[in-house]
């Protein structure tokens, strides 16, 4: 398990040095392209700060991020699963 956390780590940091989407150049607050399943919730909080909101049920934790300029209004809800990693999102992008 470490050694997977290990290789995601420097997949990361590869695709951060590198820009792997122009997203944030287009006017968008967040860049879901940084985001794959099984991220620790804290690189999750390191690249995009701290949630809007959260909320937790059960196994899954549910982070809400949520910003109403430059481009339009965007929202995203990131599931975790009970040992904190990323199980999906979902994107919602509103143009002005």
């Amino acid at each position: 398990m470490n050694k997977l956390i290990i290789i995601c780590l420097l997949i990361i940091s590869m695709f951060t040095f590198i820009g792997c989407s122009d997203d944030l150049d287009n006017g968008w607050k967040y860049d879901p392209s940084e985001l794959f399943v099984g991220m620790p919730k804290s690189m999750v909080q390191e690249t995009w700060g701290t949630p809007t909101s959260t909320y937790s049920s059960g196994n899954y934790t549910v982070w809400g991020y949520t910003h109403n300029g430059g481009k339009g209004y965007e929202s995203y809800t990131l599931t975790f699963d009970s040992y904190g990693l990323l199980d999906d999102w979902s994107v919602y992008r509103s143009e002005n």
